[in-house]
């Protein structure tokens, strides 16, 4: 709303203070992204970039501005930048799964899913935000190693029935429709009740 108004200075300064309050790493990522899409419509995205690489200088021990600036560079589509940043978060603490989940989208992004599932199969027993499974079983599905995949999407897939529906959703947009109902499957006789998943396996 305030860049509707007009007022890009001071829709610049809320997101700045936003970030700095943020309570972690990941609530100041959340904020980061509007923030750099602002500077970037208001041409002052170089600025930002500078005042995070000030930042990395400054404090060489901490991940947080190489996060930054990696989500900069994602903005800016300067993809080397954005890799090196996040490489070299990576290398300051290599067991996170935050930055690899990051890293392996980059990855993906650059069609070496194979080199994204080896950054990600480390951190499947490290991540707790649930995070690394379905992107992994994603990369998985995707390469032809459908097996390997819907076994990690069964295993890590919510146990809600529109967590199911989403799954199996995403498997048939793929144009993967068989594997989207062996997925299905064991899932009708948890949720026998659950019209929509019927209604889907019907389809399928």
């Amino acid at each position: 709303a305030l860049m509707e108004t007009g007022r890009t200075a001071e829709a610049l300064r809320l997101y700045s203070t936003l970030y700095e309050e943020a309570a972690d790493l990941s609530a100041k990522m959340r904020w980061l992204q509007p923030w750099g899409e602002t500077a970037l419509r208001a041409g002052q995205l170089d600025n930002l970039v500078a005042q995070f690489e000030d930042r990395r200088r400054e404090n060489r021990g901490s991940v947080a501005p190489l996060m930054a600036l990696a989500e900069l560079h994602r903005i800016a589509d300067n993809y080397d930048a954005r890799r090196k940043a996040l490489t070299e978060a990576a290398r300051l603490k290599p067991d996170d799964p935050e930055i690899a989940v990051e890293i392996a989208r980059l990855e993906s992004r650059e069609d070496n899913n194979e080199a994204a599932i080896l950054t990600l199969r480390p951190m499947l027993s490290k991540d707790k935000s649930g995070k690394v499974a379905p992107l992994l079983a994603d990369l998985l599905i995707g390469s032809g190693q459908l097996d390997e995949g819907l076994k990690l999407l069964t295993e890590s897939t919510a146990e809600t029935p529109a967590a199911v529906e989403l799954t199996a959703l995403s498997l048939a947009r793929r144009g993967e429709e068989q594997s989207a109902l062996s997925f299905l499957q064991p899932h009708l006789l948890t949720w026998p009740d659950d019209w929509r998943l019927h209604f889907l396996a019907a389809l399928l």
